[in-house]
């Protein structure tokens, strides 16, 4: 491991350990006031309802992949890079990257970048093609009313 490795590594233990103390003290406060317990997660989760981590039913965004499917959704379903949806849907590459590829492979669609060769731009399937890849040879077709 190089310094920087080890600084890093020091800096999320020092941070992991004041979030720890932080909630140990809030917990200990709620155990002294209920109120408190009450209108701290009132703040909380408004406080949550701007940034975009919760909706206003205070439920998360959903799963990666129904994330991801929204980010293209919400902006007319343009290509986009995995830097942009990284960006927009604080996912990480790796989890993205397994949407893309393997778990959610019949509702992408990639072709080279337009300027760079090496790298790939994605968008969702039109859905006629997402539920023809899913019904099965000489089968029923699937189910598809929660999709959209």
């Amino acid at each position: 491991m190089t310094s920087t490795d080890y600084s890093t590594l020091t800096e999320l233990k020092n941070r992991y350990s004041a979030r720890e103390s932080l909630i140990s003290a809030v917990l200990n406060h709620i155990t002294s006031d209920p109120e408190f317990g009450e209108e701290l997660a009132q703040a909380l989760l408004e406080a949550g309802c701007k940034t975009g981590a919760v909706s206003a039913q205070g439920s998360r965004r959903g799963t990666q992949a129904e994330q991801i499917m929204a980010y293209f959704r919400s902006r007319g379903n343009e290509w986009a890079e995995v830097s942009q949806i990284r960006k927009a849907t604080d996912i990480g590459r790796g989890a993205i990257a397994n949407v893309l590829y393997k778990t959610h492979v019949h509702r992408f669609e990639h072709q080279q970048h337009p300027s760079h060769k090496s790298r790939k731009v994605w968008r969702l399937k039109p859905k006629s093609e997402q539920e023809r890849l899913l019904t099965p040879i000489g089968g029923d077709e699937l189910d598809f009313k929660d999709q959209d």
